[in-house]
């Protein structure tokens, strides 16, 4: 950041960009004027939002040209405020400022403070959204910077109230998203050290929330130090978050076994890691008609010794054409398909008409072999799928083999493809005989061969063009594609067994 920059470098020059860049919000950018303004903004931008975006696919609202001003609506103030705290924190010692330049930015994150309480008060009940947790996180910095309790007690007010409703009974937040997972509970982290400093700590059960909320942040960490991806999520680094919880248990089970395994049984995710080796199940339920979501569910990631092999696709900027034209349809995740056909379909940007249901078992460990296995099935109302249920089942423990098994009862022909996103820095190549698909990356020399039983035949292998959201950037990548014709009614089974070697 530009503020951290200046305070490392004590270059003058951008303290005064610095405090340029802000003042210049402040006098071109007016706060609106009292409650009923607050209010009647709040209205319009909200139906905006609902009505030309949410619902209305790219081609449409890319031509909408209107001039919105969304700058004192929704998260804006609160992100900017928090931003502009940070960077007076980092100016704090700058000679260039004078005391006049002070005042004005003072008055300023006052002005921020106001209009949040007030939207909170007049505009909003408590509702499921992290953009609401962010704004009651706000208001005890704005507090904090402007010495006004009854800002602190609206944000203490409702941080308690979405600890208690924003979550899962098992720790996971309600929209099914490791990132936004981990922005909810940094802004939670932040509420609960500003309310025990004010002498006013949350109450017991909104901590011990923020307790398990911790700990399956734990569980997302790949072998890289990056959380896994899925519902328009990112890769964060939660190195520095998770250190500032040095004495955060895990999850149960990650606590009491080697390798670890980790289950949520609401959230409907399952973990398993050991030694570079990881592997993350995403059986998630549907958190509702407008939410952080993607289809092609029952999804796995895979890394072998540190290298990932099995990705989800990942998300790009919201307001990229692909976002909903690739990135939450069902095909650019590692999911089923049936005769083409996704087990979610999705009406606009965010509008999803469709989604599947899912149910998944505890982690079952044998000790006679040492093996975890676990199990997730899925349904969906599509039109293709109607009848239909898959099972998707792995087996971890046996040392450099991985055994993902695909369970199918149809009850009529159809084609049913597997699709599975490889990594972009994966080369893979399917033998001469179209019994087997090599998988290499780096030093990690992996090879998928295939079971099938209840049906004759063997299935069809195909490497097909996909895309993956990595640094930032749409990156193209390849899907391995395996599809079984069932010729009728009936059952089959299709294992795939992941072997590999380090060169």
């Amino acid at each position: 950041p530009l503020a951290k920059r200046y305070r490392q470098s004590g270059d003058e020059n951008l303290a005064l960009l610095l405090r340029d860049m802000m003042l210049w919000f402040s006098r071109n950018y007016p706060a609106p004027q009292d409650s009923a303004a607050i209010v009647r903004d709040w209205q319009v931008l909200e139906g905006r939002i609902r009505d030309e975006y949410n619902t209305q696919p790219y081609t449409v609202f890319s031509q909408n040209e209107k001039i919105v001003d969304y700058n004192w609506f929704d998260f804006q103030p609160a992100s900017r405020m928090l931003h502009f705290l940070h960077t007076m924190y980092f100016l704090r010692d700058s000679p260039s400022l004078t005391a006049q330049d002070w005042q004005e930015l003072d008055a300023m994150i006052h002005t921020h403070g106001q209009v949040i309480y007030l939207q909170e008060r007049d505009c909003c009940q408590p509702h499921r959204s992290n953009h609401q947790a962010l704004r009651a996180m706000a208001l005890f910095y704005a507090d904090a910077a402007c010495c006004n309790p009854e800002w602190r007690r609206k944000g203490r007010e409702l941080i308690t109230w979405h600890l208690l409703n924003d979550y899962l009974s098992d720790g996971m937040l309600h929209e099914g998203s490791p990132s936004y997972h981990i922005f909810e509970t940094w802004l939670c982290r932040d509420a609960a050290i500003l309310a025990e400093r004010a002498g006013e700590p949350l109450p017991a059960e909104a901590l011990a929330m923020l307790e398990k909320a911790v700990a399956v942040c734990r569980m997302f960490r790949q072998p890289d130090g990056n959380s896994v991806v899925l519902n328009d999520g990112y890769p964060v680094n939660l190195s520095a978050f998770l250190a500032s919880f040095p004495d955060q248990a895990e999850l149960p089970a990650q606590a009491s076994s080697s390798p670890a395994v980790a289950l949520l049984p609401a959230g409907q995710l399952a973990s398993w890691s050991d030694a570079g080796t990881f592997a993350f199940l995403d059986a998630g339920p549907f958190p509702g008609q407008f939410s952080h979501y993607h289809g092609g569910k029952n999804a796995l990631t895979l890394w072998l010794e540190g290298k990932p092999l099995l990705v989800d696709s990942g998300c790009s900027n919201y307001d990229c054409r692909k976002f909903a034209e690739w990135y939450k349809l069902p095909e650019a995740h590692s999911t089923m398909l049936v005769d083409g056909a996704g087990d979610a379909d999705i009406v606009g940007t965010y509008e999803w008409a469709t989604s599947p249901t899912l149910s998944i078992t505890p982690w079952q460990h044998t000790q006679q072999d040492g093996l975890w296995r676990i199990s997730a099935t899925a349904t969906s109302v599509q039109k293709a799928w109607q009848g239909i249920a898959w099972t998707r089942s792995l087996t971890l423990g046996r040392k450099n083999q991985v055994c993902i098994s695909d369970a199918v009862r149809s009850p009529r022909a159809a084609k049913f493809t597997f699709v599975f996103v490889l990594h972009p820095g994966v080369q893979a190549e399917i033998s001469p005989d179209g019994c087997s698909c090599s998988l290499t990356h780096g030093v990690v020399q992996a090879k998928l061969n295939w079971e099938m039983q209840g049906l004759p035949g063997k299935p069809q292998l195909a490497l097909a063009p996909g895309e993956v959201y990595l640094n930032f950037q749409n990156t193209p990548s390849q899907r391995l594609l395996v599809t079984v014709d069932c010729p009728g009614p009936g059952h089959f089974q299709l294992e795939h067994l992941v072997s590999w070697v380090c060169a």
